[in-house]
């Protein structure tokens, strides 16, 4: 049965009945070309595509999604491989639902009514590599699917490398024209080749052929950035190889069998006999491509191996092969409690975000194995990467977007700015060219930075107005730095005010001290007389910030993570901007807001809070609390999360800031139990430590 046929039959199987209802139909290829022609009698409005939005194809309209409503159809049928629907679901799902629209895949199944359902269970879960092995002994010729089955991409859809293309050379449109003169060509029953693709595309575009073939290179090279290998499943083609198997590669695809055995290469794959490439052979595998293998092959029994539900899995079956499906991680994540997530993405920034995320989670296709739908985290690197580094990488992102232009220096403090720090100079090291603010991971702390900038009584009243548990005696010392013999008695009835005021002079003194040493530690920065600074530091109401605009004689904005308002005069003097605003930290349906502590004891550095500051302007540090499983987590934790920003930097754009705080904000939520199942022993029920306030407590992870 070729592809025609089986479209033919499956819409007539599955949409018998409605001839009389108002159907649009999703898709411009050559199938729908085919419905239309054998299905004259049924009522098509018109056509819709994701890339296409107006004109008119095989006699019919093509509409903008905007308009469709106005028509009031009953139903959109998508015409499409299953694994397309699903995305063309996530895309115009809302606005179907919204619209009251019937949203149907060619075989009838009722996309939104699926995708209402909450999946504890599915018969996916079952599948693991023991069986996929078994299947491999039985057979004596193995086949596997390149592309989502041996490789996987750092992006969320196929598309998205060309609008990568478009969004680094900016040229306008070029992801819709490359989309559609592949199209085009399919349209006109050809199998084409990426030469091909391209000489459409330099005359839609007008363009010369030169220029065409640089940009069709840098497609070429955004695809190979973006590919890597799913681990078990170059372990099972390894293990097939082992076995003695006959083992060969087939693909759908317009990438020359060269290229792709260069990225095969790039990514560990080799053993393998031949690689059929239906641009080679100018047959599908929808058509005729698995005759073509069988020909070529000669054996006695066949497993295809393959994510595609139709290319690889009906289509081998009607051509006489066994098959084994698993899973891309697209419907992975369809099967997942990840699988909301599909929906929140609106720009491609944010798509990479979830393209990182899926091609992590799940780049072993077993992944949901006896999971009830929940991927299994069992390690302080990869929760840095899933959860952690997708936040700070949006962070910094806006960070870079809010001081590229006007400040000549960041300084990012102690111990939060730790982690930053790192990113920060990951990013110069990467665009070294690029005129960006330098940076210093800045030593501060409310401790060292309070006790130096105690200049009039109102400085006093501001450190005793923070909270302190201990003795006031306790306070003169730890946070005053008096010795024991300049402490006096407490009077009777004395507060705490007037008993610490009669301390002001050995205060002032000790400040002057600590002041002056403070001055030794900036003087080494070697700042130049006209810079602009921008003080960073993760959740604060500007503490350090007011106190060190006493300190150094510069202009000085804060860049802050969470900013806490706070009640006092000089405070409300700073200027401060912060990239999760207080209108969305009070939501109650931000994750971050009741889970930044979380974060805070990740990214700190690895030595303990600031004290103060030798004679010689050198860090003295309290005692570290720590222990040394924490310590070692958050160093595996910490990697993870620069791991992450280092493969963003060779993908995403860091300079066009399009990631809302609310999106990364959905991300890390992920990481609760009744998404993931997170192995955190070492900080459930740890120690969150304020020194400043001499205080621990238990920290709330709620995960």
């Amino acid at each position: 049965m070729t592809e025609c046929e089986y479209i033919i039959q499956t819409f007539k199987e599955n949409f018998g009945k409605m001839e009389h209802k108002k159907i649009i139909l999703y898709g411009i290829g050559v199938n729908t070309k085919t419905i239309l022609e054998i299905f004259p009698q049924y009522n098509f409005l018109g056509l819709l595509d994701g890339f296409k939005d107006s004109g008119e194809l095989y006699g019919k309209p093509i509409f903008p999604i905007d308009q469709v409503q106005f028509l009031r159809p009953d139903c959109i049928i998508i015409v499409a491989r299953a694994n397309s629907s699903k995305i063309i679901c996530t895309r115009i799902g809302d606005f179907c639902k919204k619209n009251a629209i019937e949203l149907y895949d060619i075989h009838g199944v009722k996309l939104l009514q699926e995708a209402k359902q909450t999946l504890v269970d599915h018969p996916y879960f079952a599948i693991n590599e023991e069986q996929l092995k078994t299947e491999i002994l039985q057979h004596d010729i193995i086949s596997f699917d390149i592309f989502d089955t041996l490789l996987i991409r750092r992006v969320m859809y196929p598309e998205d490398v060309f609008a990568l293309v478009e969004k680094t050379t900016e040229i306008k449109g070029f992801c819709n024209i490359r989309i559609e003169s592949e199209k085009e060509l399919y349209r006109q029953g050809r199998n084409p080749t990426h030469e091909e693709i391209y000489r459409v595309l330099a005359e839609k575009l007008t363009i010369t052929w030169e220029q065409a073939e640089s940009l069709m290179e840098r497609e070429i090279q955004t695809e190979r950035a973006l590919l890597f290998s799913r681990e078990d499943m170059l372990r099972m083609l390894q293990f097939a190889v082992a076995q003695g198997k006959r083992v060969f590669l087939i693909s759908d695809m317009y990438l020359s069998r060269k290229l792709i055995e260069s990225i095969l290469i790039d990514c560990g794959f080799s053993g393998y006999e031949d690689i059929f490439v239906s641009v080679e052979y100018q047959t599908l595998k929808t058509q005729n491509l698995y005759e073509v293998f069988k020909k070529r092959v000669q054996g006695k029994s066949y497993l295809h191996i393959g994510d595609n539900a139709d290319a690889d899995i009906v289509y081998a079956q009607m051509h006489g092969l066994d098959s084994f499906r698993i899973y891309n991680a697209i419907d992975m994540a369809e099967i997942s409690s990840y699988a909301f997530i599909l929906e929140k993405a609106e720009s491609l920034s944010e798509r990479i975000l979830v393209g990182f995320f899926l091609s992590k989670v799940f780049n072993s296709p077993f992944a949901l194995e006896k999971s009830g739908g929940k991927a299994k985290i069992g390690d302080g690197y990869t929760m840095g990467y899933l959860f952690i580094g997708p936040l700070l990488t949006a962070f910094m992102a806006w960070l870079l977007y809010e001081t590229a232009k006007d400040y000549s220096r960041i300084l990012f403090s102690a111990r939060d700015g730790y982690i930053f720090s790192e990113m920060y100079q990951l990013l110069r090291k990467k665009y070294p060219k690029r005129k960006i603010p330098k940076a210093d991971y800045f030593y501060t702390s409310r401790m060292a930075a309070i006790s130096a900038t105690l200049f009039t009584e109102e400085d006093i009243c501001y450190a005793l107005r923070i909270a302190f548990d201990g003795t006031p005696a306790d306070m003169l010392r730890q946070r005053f730095f008096l010795l024991d013999e300049e402490i006096l008695p407490i009077r009777r009835h004395e507060t705490l005010n007037e008993y610490v005021m009669r301390h002001k002079n050995k205060i002032f003194q000790r400040s002057s001290v600590l002041r002056g040493r403070y001055w030794q530690y900036i003087d080494s920065l070697k700042l130049e007389p006209d810079e602009r600074l921008a003080f960073f530091d993760f959740v604060s109401s500007g503490t350090c910030q007011m106190c060190l605009l006493d300190l150094l004689d510069y202009p000085m904005n804060g860049f802050y993570f969470i900013q806490f308002a706070e009640d006092y005069g000089k405070k409300q003097a700073l200027n401060m901007k912060a990239f999760v605003e207080d209108g969305f930290l009070y939501d109650l349906q931000s994750y971050l807001s009741h889970n930044y502590l979380l974060i805070e004891s990740i990214i700190v550095s690895l030595m303990p809070t600031l004290k103060s500051f030798t004679e010689d302007g050198r860090p003295i540090y309290i005692n570290e609390k720590r222990s040394h499983g924490e310590l070692l987590y958050v160093k595996d934790v910490q990697a993870g999360i620069l791991s992450y920003f280092k493969e963003y930097l060779t993908i995403g754009d860091i300079f066009s800031f399009d990631i809302r705080p609310q999106f990364v904000d959905v991300i890390y939520s992920l990481i609760q139990k009744k998404y993931s199942r997170v192995d955190n022993c070492v900080f459930e029920n740890s120690l969150s430590r304020d020194e400043f306030c001499n205080r621990e407590y238990v920290m709330d992870n709620r995960i």
